[in-house]
Formats: C-alpha cells, structure tokens, sequence
C-alpha cells in the first residue's frame, strides 16, 4: 500500500497483473471500526494465505504466542485423516492465528476397511440406500466419514462431555468466526434454549420455505434439511440420541443421518428405520435462499461461518467428495 500510493504521488505509472498470485492484504477499515476489528481482519488474512501457502512469522520479528481458549466448549475436536499431513499442518496453524485449542481426533480411513472389519463393527447397510443424487451406494470413504464422527459422539458420552465443537479439516473460516460463535452460544445461555446440535458449516438443502428464527437468538435457525458435517456444535443429550438411534446396522452417509434424526430428510423411507427423531437441531441464519441444484450440491454454494478451502478444486459434487475424504 505505502508503494502504491509513494508510485502515485512520484505520477510513476503502474499496471494491475492478474497472472500471477503475490499475496494477500487485509481488507481495508471504516472509519468507526477498531483496533479489535483490524486485528481480526488481518487474523483472517492469515488464515486465507495458510489456505494456499504454508507461513511463517519472519525469525527477525517476536512476537507473543497468542492465548488459545475453547470459545466456552468444553471441547473443539478437529478431525483429521493421519495421511493428510498437508490439511493437518493447516488446520493446526490457523486454528493457533485464530487463538483457539484444538484436540485432533484421528479419522477412520474408510478406504482400508475390509469388510471383516465392517462386520466385526457390526456396520450393515440401510436396506436400499442409494445416493439421491448419484444413485450409488455408500462408498467406503462415505462409511469412514460415518465412524470418524460416530467415534467423537462415543467419547462425549463416554466421558460426559456437556458440550463440543467437531471440525473437518478442510474448512475455511469466514471474518469474525470467533466472535460470531461466541455471541450465539452466549445468546443460547441466556434464553436457556434447548439444543442437542448447531450447524456452524453446512449447505442449505430445502429453500423453498424460510427456516424459523429463534426467539432471543439472533441469527439462529431451526434447522431443515442439510448437507455436509464441516463443523457443528454438540450437546451430551444430542450425542446420546444419535448413539441410541443404533445407526451402524442401518447405516447412511453422516449427512443424510443428521437430517433423518431432526425429522426433516425429505425422503420418508430413511426416517422409518429410527425413532425417536428428535434431535433439537439448529443452524446459523444464512443469508439468500440459492437453489436446489439437479446433483451433489458445491460447497462453495453458500457462506456459512465456515466453508469448504477446496471448494475450487474438489472434484465434482456427484462424486461426494466431502464425505468420501475428510
């Protein structure tokens, strides 16, 4: 900024190149905003260049060790495949440039079950299953994606955990994610709202009508039917109903169970095979409506608090590639 404005006041010419990537700048500030907001605005700057280049600080500079809190959860498990060293390195810087403590929790490689394994789990297929958009079955990447998340709900329960915050680790944090959380979960303390799960990263699938504010929350939905697991909230009540609802004998993609278990997948069939559904689910309020596509939607179709960092080059949506790889 200091060169531009140095080359503009020397009436030295200068040419825009959109060739080649040389970085990023924070995005400047209003008047009325803050050293907190400039502070936040260049966090997210750092995050957006770890999406693409792995960073440093300068070794010529000090700088404190930011402080690392849990945002009020008891609990933030980031889920991460152990041969995806490239996403954990990433998810493990920015979540320190966000100031946030992060516990990693090892997928399931989906890829290398056999099917003993899937026996000895006592893992079956829901009877007649097939992608809604695809028209294939579960794949073993999708049954991977199932058990990585299944295992979080066990240890919440297990060891009485009141409330987590799951992450994959290919998602991409929007501004102010932090204290956009924040404000919500404060908001669902003082109302004492009742609540087993929160999306905090998802694709709206149901458009057609508005979802439902809640009362003394501000920018919080009930939720209707959803796409993707990228991030959520969990109570230890929420947990509990997803594991007492046995869904590994009759198993389906992650993101297809969450909807089934709040009684707003639009496919009747699939609910017949698990009562009670009332998980107490909730979403951000996203803003526009968008629309249904005809295949496996894009994750870059909406902007949640978080959003996919490889929505421009996943493979196409048909393929699923959101479950069949965390």
């Amino acid at each position: 900024m200091v060169f531009a404005f140095s080359a503009r006041q020397s009436g030295v010419q200068m040419y825009v190149c959109n060739r080649e990537h040389y970085g990023l700048l924070p995005v400047p500030l209003k008047a009325q905003q803050s050293v907190e907001d400039e502070s936040e605005s260049f966090i997210h700057t750092i995050t957006e260049a770890l999406i693409d280049h792995d960073i440093e600080p300068s070794e010529h500079l000090h700088s404190q060790p930011s402080p690392q809190d849990t945002m009020g959860f008891d609990k933030i498990i980031l889920v991460n495949l152990k041969r995806r060293l490239d996403r954990r390195t990433r998810m493990l810087k920015t979540m320190s440039s966000l100031g946030l403590h992060t516990v990693l929790e090892e997928a399931v490689d989906g890829k290398a079950l056999n099917s003993s394994q899937l026996q000895a789990l006592g893992i079956e297929m829901m009877p007649g299953y097939k992608d809604p958009y695809s028209g294939r079955v579960l794949t073993r990447g999708e049954i991977g994606c199932f058990l990585s998340h299944y295992s979080i709900w066990k240890q919440v329960v297990e060891n009485g955990i009141p409330k987590v915050l799951v992450l994959e680790d290919d998602v991409r944090f929007e501004p102010r994610f932090k204290r956009r959380i924040q404000s919500i979960m404060d908001d669902v303390v003082k109302t004492q709202l009742d609540w087993d799960l929160i999306y905090v990263g998802r694709k709206r699938m149901q458009v057609q009508q508005p979802e439902q504010s809640v009362d003394g929350v501000n920018n919080l939905v009930k939720a209707d039917y959803s796409y993707w697991t990228l991030g959520y909230a969990l109570s230890l009540q929420g947990a509990k109903k997803l594991l007492d609802a046995k869904p590994l004998s009759k198993m389906l993609p992650v993101d297809e169970y969450l909807p089934v278990m709040f009684n707003k997948h639009p496919n009747t069939a699939f609910m017949t095979h698990f009562e009670p559904r009332d998980l107490k689910a909730f979403s951000w309020k996203q803003t526009g409506t968008g629309s249904t596509p005809s295949r496996r939607p894009s994750r870059a179709a909406s902007r949640p608090w978080l959003r996919t960092a490889s929505a421009e080059r996943c493979p196409p949506p048909a393929a699923r590639a959101s479950r069949d790889e965390l």
